[in-house]
């Protein structure tokens, strides 16, 4: 929120002079009321993973998406369709969404404040939080931010293109991890790191397989599917599907090892493997896109995200040599 009011009179003029857009002044207040309708969408969505009943996230999620949708026919409808539009549908969305929705949680909205107790109790772990998920956004999305060494956003635009074929196994990462947190958290409790150590096994290979599949599908019929759904300018995406595939693959290792590391509250570890991966992007895609072109920005993700696995890969048979069974219950401890 603080974000949004400071964008509010910055956002127009860095688009102005970033991108040669023409200055549009309300375009930061359209985004601070998307990102107060983010955060109540985000709020519920998490309270709900909480409690594990992802059944009533998916549904509040569908009445969050239909009138996301709503919102942007009327534009549309209207012919005032744009970004700032679309600012505006997102912050209705999530508002509206989290009105018809907040009287599950009443007793947690009405609850009493004890905000400075609550915060130095967080902060110990959040701090890391907030500069691991700084150091994660940079290193995913480093192609955009130096979109200019490609010759500009005609070439992001067909890499984002070919993410979005990719998005329904990207979407099932975000919702495995969101799902499996506060099992992980739970089962660390209540059994130990080790079968913490087998949920990240499992998980991984299911969705490794899962992924796999539907990249190699997709590669198959993409030739044939593309001239039936996508413009002309985006048929000649095919070539980044595979290594979008290898980087959802790469997540799925990633995904597991940060979300175990988050429930077992290593998050000064997943800020420092973070840091490093994000270093890694973003010297390998100056140096890969200078080389191979704009299919170098995606050979640095990829670069980046196995350095991650590596990191954390290491990281994890570290903890499992230095956790001792106990001769009870077979909980793990660490040193």
């Amino acid at each position: 929120g603080v974000i949004g009011i400071l964008l509010v009179q910055f956002l127009p003029r860095l688009l102005e002079s970033v991108f040669n857009s023409p200055p549009y002044t309300p375009l930061g207040l359209f985004f601070l009321f998307a990102v107060l309708g983010y955060l109540s969408r985000d709020f519920l969505r998490t309270m709900f993973y909480v409690e594990v009943r992802p059944g009533r996230s998916l549904i509040f999620s569908l009445v969050y998406a239909t009138v996301m949708l709503g919102a942007l026919l009327s534009f549309s409808l209207l012919h005032q369709l744009s970004a700032a539009a679309a600012m505006v549908a997102v912050g209705v969305a999530g508002i509206l969404s989290f009105l018809l929705f907040s009287f599950y949680f009443r007793k947690i909205l009405t609850a009493p404040w004890a905000f400075r107790k609550t915060f130095d109790q967080t902060w110990i772990y959040s701090k890391w939080a907030l500069a691991g998920v700084l150091a994660s956004w940079l290193q995913n999305y480093t192609y955009v931010y130096l979109s200019g060494l490609s010759g500009g956003l005609s070439d992001i635009a067909e890499i984002s293109a070919a993410r979005l074929a990719l998005m329904p196994m990207l979407l099932v990462i975000a919702g495995w991890r969101m799902y499996i947190r506060p099992i992980m958290s739970r089962v660390n409790l209540e059994h130990g790191i080790h079968a913490v150590f087998r949920i990240v096994r499992s998980g991984t290979l299911g969705l490794f397989a899962l992924i796999v599949t539907y990249t190699g599908l997709l590669a198959v019929i993409f030739p044939w599917l593309a001239p039936r759904l996508l413009p002309p300018s985006y048929h000649g995406i095919g070539p980044y599907i595979p290594l979008w595939g290898l980087i959802a693959i790469i997540s799925v290792f990633n995904t597991n090892f940060s979300t175990a590391f988050q429930s077992l509250r290593l998050f000064r570890w997943l800020t420092y493997i973070g840091s490093v991966a994000t270093l890694v992007s973003v010297s390998l895609a100056v140096l890969f896109v200078q080389s191979f072109g704009t299919i170098g920005f995606l050979a640095s993700l990829a670069c980046s995200n196995i350095v991650m696995g590596i990191l954390s890969a290491l990281t994890m048979a570290r903890l499992r040599n230095q956790a001792d069974p106990s001769a009870g219950d077979k909980k793990g401890t660490l040193r």
